[in-house]
């Protein structure tokens, strides 16, 4: 049976290593309780995750934004969480169809957060679903 769903061996141990390595980011992340303003709700980690990449990468562009409009200049510690969203969410970060599209939805997702918990949330899952539709089409279109 194992050997219908890997081929090969090495794709078993593929398979089983990247399942260690998301057992063991989730045991170093614990649960990041996405909103924590809504502890009953409970999202499997692979939510979670792109959830709470999203969120920061939000946060981070309107903070860098809000620099730029005060007169500084674009810094090098800024991070940039772009690519490792794209491989937590699964999308090819080098298709510049791709790239254009997310950059579009970050832009506007960031410029509507407010200083609450909330409307980080609301941006953030709003950015995840419009991603995942981004992937869906890509998909489709293949």
């Amino acid at each position: 049976m194992v050997f219908l769903l890997f081929p090969s061996f090495s794709n078993l141990l593929t398979a089983i290593a990247f399942r260690n390595q998301m057992q063991n980011l989730k045991l170093l992340i614990g649960n990041i309780n996405f909103f924590h303003t809504y502890p009953l709700v409970k999202l499997p980690i692979d939510v979670q995750l792109p959830l709470f990449l999203i969120k920061e990468e939000l946060k981070t562009r309107k903070l860098f934004r809000l620099l730029q409009e005060v007169g500084t200049t674009e810094s090098d510690f800024e991070p940039h969480l772009d690519s490792l969203i794209f491989r937590v969410i699964g999308l090819d970060d080098d298709d510049y169809r791709i790239s254009d599209k997310y950059f579009d939805i970050m832009e506007k997702r960031s410029k509507k957060l407010e200083a609450d918990k909330d409307s980080i949330a609301k941006q953030a899952f709003k950015a995840y679903h419009e991603i995942l539709a981004i992937k869906k089409k890509m998909t489709k279109d293949k």
